[in-house]
């Protein structure tokens, strides 16, 4: 059986984008190890999928160990998101996942800045900004 872990967070942006929501499943391969919401998550590819309620995703290892479900609340930008991306505040070799937005799109998700990223960004300062692609995924 399959460890599903499942973590409740609730973060400063969203993954409901102007009048559009993540409608279909997105995937990052994320080089990196990186913190979304309390949990330290292994580098791998990862499926960001629409919640089962509106401002939120799930986060599934491809491989289906680990499952995430998060919350989000709207963040908005000056201009239209360029490409699909997920984006972590990076601190040395600490990655915090920090929003979802997706191509075309003013608005979208922001992820709530932790009391562990507070507490690095004590001590280190403004964070370095890491966008990854989030494609669509392989047929199967």
């Amino acid at each position: 059986m399959k460890n599903t872990l499942r973590v409740f967070a609730l973060f400063t942006g969203g993954v409901v984008c102007g009048s559009a929501q993540l409608q279909q499943p997105l995937v990052a391969n994320v080089p990196f190890p990186f913190i979304a919401g309390e949990k330290r998550l292994p580098p791998g590819e990862y499926r960001i999928n629409p919640g089962p309620t509106p401002g939120s995703v799930t986060i599934r290892s491809e491989e289906g160990k680990l499952q995430y479900f998060l919350l989000t609340q709207t963040s908005e930008s000056a201009r239209g998101a360029t490409d699909s991306v997920l984006v972590f505040h990076r601190y040395g070799d600490q990655y915090f996942l920090s929003a979802l937005r997706l191509k075309g799109e003013r608005i979208g998700a922001g992820f709530l800045t932790t009391n562990a990223e507070k507490r690095v960004a004590h001590s280190s300062g403004d964070p370095a900004a890491v966008a990854l692609a989030l494609n669509k995924p392989r047929g199967r």
